[in-house]
């Protein structure tokens, strides 16, 4: 979690990452830390073309 709230999932090893946007109770969806967890939501896409970026965030509110 940010200094903003925002929650980010990382691709290990890399400087990937995707925002997570839940309801409060994702956390506890993670039960063994380092075990994969599927979820299921819908991507959004955001463009900052000043900054040549792209964020990319999973609703499974």
């Amino acid at each position: 979690m940010d200094s903003d709230g925002e929650q980010w999932v990382y691709n290990s090893g890399t400087e990937e990452r995707i925002c997570l946007l839940g309801d409060g109770t994702e956390a506890s969806q993670q039960e063994s830390i380092g075990e994969p967890i599927d979820w299921t939501g819908r991507l959004s896409t955001t463009e900052d073309s000043v900054g040549n970026t792209m964020q990319f965030c999973l609703d499974i509110r």
